[in-house]
């Protein structure tokens, strides 16, 4: 007679409970505690060769993230060329086969660079070919970079059925055919794409001493617009990193992605001087994330329909001083204010140093954000001063606030403190610099009562005259309440 759960004992409850099971798995997987992954996949291995139900559950984490085929290879009998390049035995039982299905099953994330693709020759993909027979039926996303995107043996993961996300890793200098023999594979053989990312790791990468930035090929001169027109009943998601910015002709063929919800992009400065025929696209688009110059902005959102975007992350590369740009920015935020109901957003300003004397002034290129009446998160990051009087008028707008985020160089008056207390009841992470009065640092604030999650609370206040700021333990102090 088969046991119920009732009848287990709290051990073997723990060992066939497979949801439970997969979140202690996850956690060797993610924790902090752990000194490398050479120690994660040891203590997976060691869950693996345990009892049959954990066993499943283990090996399902072990696999789900591979870098290369090498790990898959080892399945096999030990062969190398003559230059010790890994090759697959000319005979191969069908229990070898057999194993090497079960854990190519088990697959969820593939890596395969250039590095990792050294160790094993190009006739592995051959052999494996020769089965006719898909390769990672439960593949959902692959990083690959764009030589590989290129070559032929890329069908073999191109016909995963469930591959829905590929990041296309490229030189700061590629060459254009290479790329765009590789975004056009994507067009018409992933069939479940919804997610492409194009990038330049090497640029992120630290620089040694004296080392400069590679220059970049703009995109233009890697793929043309019309690249992206296969796509246009596929890709929900999209983002093209800052190594290779687009142009402004670029934005407009994408436009014309229908199922487009997610677009990060950064641009190339400079808009064509004829306004050209008037094109509403990103239909779908509710997240943008951009990087462009904000005297820029106003013509690019006018490509999105009024009412669509709910999610806007900006960064201002125009280098401008606060000067000549002001107007440009007082404009920008008046189209976000009388376009959209924006639900986070997110604003970036470098080197905004102005003058004190124009503090006060600042506060009407703020004015057209307090429309934004549905507001869930704010985050501001620049040199630009939030005044009490701006801050007063946000607070009385953003009553829906749930995050606020301003990492000025200024810091607000503790004065600010009582208002978001008394406006944001569902404020649940603040981060500010706060300038306290000497009388007292937190006289009169109002509890923030959200029971049923932690309040997040930092304080940081600028180094200086202790004597014009409260005292506090270290750069930021967390409160719960």
């Amino acid at each position: 007679m088969k046991n119920t759960d009732a009848d287990l004992n709290p051990v073997e409850s723990v060992l066939n409970n497979a949801d439970l099971l997969s979140v202690l798995c996850n956690e060797i997987v993610n924790g902090s505690g752990w000194d490398s992954k050479q120690k994660c996949s040891q203590n997976l291995l060691s869950l693996a060769m345990t009892t049959k139900s954990v066993s499943s559950v283990a090996l399902d984490a072990l696999w789900r993230k591979m870098e290369g085929f090498m790990p898959l290879l080892r399945v096999f009998p030990e062969a190398l060329t003559p230059d010790g390049l890994r090759v697959l035995p000319d005979v191969v039982t069908e229990e070898t086969w057999l194993r090497f299905d079960e854990y190519a099953g088990r697959i969820r994330v593939l890596s395969l660079d250039e590095r990792l693709r050294k160790k094993y020759s190009p006739t592995v993909y051959l052999r494996l070919a020769q089965r006719n027979k898909i390769l990672l039926p439960n593949l959902l996303s692959l990083e690959v970079d764009a030589s590989f995107a290129s070559n032929p043996a890329i069908m073999l993961i191109h016909g995963s059925p469930r591959l829905s996300s590929i990041t296309i890793t490229m030189d700061p200098a590629p060459e254009p055919a290479v790329v765009s023999a590789a975004i056009s594979a994507l067009s018409w053989n992933v069939v479940a794409l919804d997610t492409l990312s194009i990038g330049c790791p090497t640029y992120r990468a630290p620089l040694t001493h004296n080392q400069a930035r590679p220059v970049l090929t703009p995109l233009r001169q890697i793929l043309p617009p019309s690249s992206f027109t296969p796509f246009r009943s596929k890709l929900s998601k999209l983002s093209i990193e800052d190594y290779h910015p687009m142009d402004y002709d670029h934005l407009v063929a994408l436009s014309s992605l229908a199922d487009l919800w997610h677009l990060s992009v950064v641009m190339q400065d400079g808009v064509p001087e004829t306004a050209g025929p008037k094109v509403i696209g990103f239909l779908s688009l509710t997240s943008l994330n951009i990087k462009a110059s904000v005297i820029m902005m106003p013509r690019i959102l006018r490509l999105l329909p009024r009412d669509v975007l709910r999610t806007l992350s900006f960064v201002d590369s125009s280098g401008k001083s606060y000067p000549e740009r002001c107007e440009a920015m007082q404009e920008f935020h008046l189209q976000i204010a009388s376009q959209y109901s924006l639900n986070h957003l997110d604003l970036l300003y470098k080197d905004s140093q102005i003058p004190e004397n124009l503090h006060a002034s600042s506060r009407t290129v703020f004015q057209p954000l307090m429309s934004l009446k549905q507001l869930h998160a704010f985050t501001y990051d620049g040199a630009l001063a939030l005044d009490d009087t701006t801050m007063n008028g946000f607070l009385s707008s953003w009553l829906h606030l749930k995050e606020l985020r301003l990492l000025t160089k200024h810091p607000v008056s503790s004065r600010v403190l009582p208002r978001i207390a008394a406006s944001c009841s569902d404020l649940v992470i603040l981060a500010l610099p706060v300038k306290f009065a000497p009388a007292g640092p937190l006289d009169n604030i109002p509890v923030m009562s959200r029971p049923e999650e932690p309040f997040c609370f930092h304080l940081s206040p600028k180094s200086g005259n202790s004597g014009n700021r409260g005292t506090i333990p270290g750069p930021s102090l967390p409160i719960s309440f």
